[in-house]
């Protein structure tokens, strides 16, 4: 179970990775821009 529990651990800190360098690097390329903070609920 704590084999598990790591796992899936680490796959949700890749998954942010992954996430943020795309709305840094990606997004900006595609013409959005995405700024989380600046925006409204």
């Amino acid at each position: 179970m704590q084999r598990i529990a790591a796992r899936v651990l680490l796959a949700g800190v890749a998954a942010t990775v992954v996430m943020t360098a795309m709305m840094m690097f990606v997004a900006p390329m595609m013409g959005v821009h995405m700024d989380i903070a600046a925006s409204r609920a």
